[in-house]
């Protein structure tokens, strides 16, 4: 049987000091055929100049488009996703190093799922073990209503089938957060897949966006704390309704998603209440290996107060999105 062509999808700007050393992790994978797509995003430093050089050397196998304006990185890998000719598409960051095998356990291992993603481990210049990415286990299929509230799968881990392109160019000229966007609109057409496996060195910036410190909260009671205080941060709340708001055209399988989108796009206490409930009734999907007490209903129902807290403002760049457009979702 014929091996289906993987999209490798990498976006660049000013990425020329780690962009050969992941151009050749790529390049090196063990599984074929590959295609990689990079859309750069106007660099000004020598990324392009790599790639050309790159460009030659494998002929046929990378391919190179520039934007004609800056779209910022949400934006960029939205729309390089089109451009992808595979049957499956997978995402690359520009300064990360992946194993060489990771295609090849992805393909193997997806079955049927619409997405698989997986572990990562974080490194930088100073620390080249600074912890695995997800420290626990979550499960080999994520429940839905996980995926829609908890999302925990960031673009370099990625891999899902072309079937969702239509969905995601329904969101191409938004900026939002393109990773949690992709992981929710492939939950909502089918199963997505977890493997506990490291497949790429995470590169870290403390200056990168994502960038999180490792050390864990020794109270974790404060954990509940921040998340009550979120409620009373208007910005918070209202990037969070703003986000759900974005799937109101999108048909979720899962009632439960549907009901607990309505409920956050809402964004009233008592409506982010009533979410808290039904991810309470869900609790032993959401948190198979927890304990079914009462830490359990707590961790379950304060899902969206977490939500509201963690994502409220990186999800979505407010300034950038016009949710009433016309011709948009309203």
């Amino acid at each position: 049987m014929t091996n289906k062509t993987v999209s490798i999808v990498m976006c660049t700007y000013n990425g020329e000091r780690y962009l050969k050393e992941q151009l050749m992790s790529l390049l090196n994978q063990t599984y074929s055929p590959i295609e990689i797509i990079i859309q750069d995003d106007l660099s000004t430093d020598n990324t392009l100049e790599i790639i050309h050089d790159y460009q030659e050397r494998y002929p046929g196998i990378i391919h190179l488009f520039q934007n004609s304006r800056r779209l910022g990185y949400n934006q960029n890998f939205l729309s390089a996703y089109q451009k992808a000719n595979g049957y499956y598409i997978a995402s690359a960051d520009q300064d990360d190093i992946w194993e060489t095998n990771k295609i090849e356990i992805l393909i193997r291992e997806i079955g049927d799922s619409t997405l698989i993603f997986h572990n990562s481990v974080l490194f930088n210049q100073k620390n080249p073990n600074m912890g695995l990415l997800h420290k626990k286990d979550w499960g080999e299929h994520p429940h839905p209503l996980s995926v829609l509230v908890n999302p925990k799968a960031y673009g370099h881990q990625i891999l899902f089938r072309r079937e969702v392109l239509p969905l995601i160019h329904q969101f191409e000229t938004y900026n939002v957060s393109y990773d949690s966007l992709v992981y929710t609109l492939c939950s909502s057409m089918g199963d997505v897949k977890y493997i506990n496996q490291v497949l790429v060195h995470w590169r870290r910036h403390e200056n990168a966006s994502t960038f999180t410190s490792r050390q864990a909260n020794k109270n974790k009671l404060y954990g509940y704390y921040t998340a009550l205080c979120a409620l009373h941060d208007h910005t918070k709340r209202q990037i969070s309704r703003e986000y759900f708001r974005l799937y109101q055209r999108i048909q979720f399988k899962f009632e439960p998603d549907r009901q607990v989108i309505a409920c956050m796009k809402a964004g009233t206490l008592y409506e982010i209440i009533r979410a808290g409930l039904i991810c309470v009734h869900y609790r032993n999907e959401l948190f198979p290996q927890k304990n079914k007490g009462v830490l359990c209903i707590l961790k379950s129902f304060f899902l969206p107060l977490f939500f509201i807290r963690d994502y409220g403002l990186g999800i979505i760049r407010p300034s950038k999105v016009q949710l009433n457009a016309p011709g948009k979702m309203q």
